[in-house]
């Protein structure tokens, strides 16, 4: 197909498709099922389609696998690690605005001369004075 144009879409899916084709007739003739006396049961396409197998396993098919399978493995791994620190991140966040309010709380309530002054009051009321002390 000298007058393919890469560009068009129709072009490159009748390319694809015409490509699946002849591996499906090939696959057919090897099992002896592809309608052509001429490649069914032929020894020597046989003979090709194993070197074939075996170049494409040496040249990186179970690797890529192996590596692929690696990869997805790694992958859930750092989504599990980013989730858990997301969770911490998000539980600080909280743990620091609570501490924030409760010492913005404290901070006005110590602030306050008149409740500290009552604090202290409550506190001298119900302490036990020592001997010598006076209220």
């Amino acid at each position: 197909m000298p007058d393919t144009d890469l560009y068009n879409p129709i072009d490159i899916a009748t390319m694809f498709m015409e490509n699946n084709a002849m591996a499906l007739k090939g696959l057919a003739a090897v099992a002896g099922i592809s309608g052509d006396p001429a490649l069914d049961g032929n020894k020597e396409l046989v003979d090709n389609f194993k070197v074939g197998a075996a170049i494409g396993l040496l040249m990186g098919g179970g690797t890529t696998a192996v590596n692929t399978i690696n990869n997805i493995r790694s992958y859930n791994a750092g989504t599990e690690l980013s989730r858990n620190l997301m969770a911490e991140h998000i539980s600080a966040k909280e743990d620091i605005y609570k501490y924030i309010q409760y010492a913005n709380k404290a901070d006005k309530r110590m602030l306050n001369k008149e409740a500290f002054l009552d604090a202290i009051d409550q506190q001298i009321e119900s302490a036990s004075i020592p001997d010598g002390w006076t209220k």
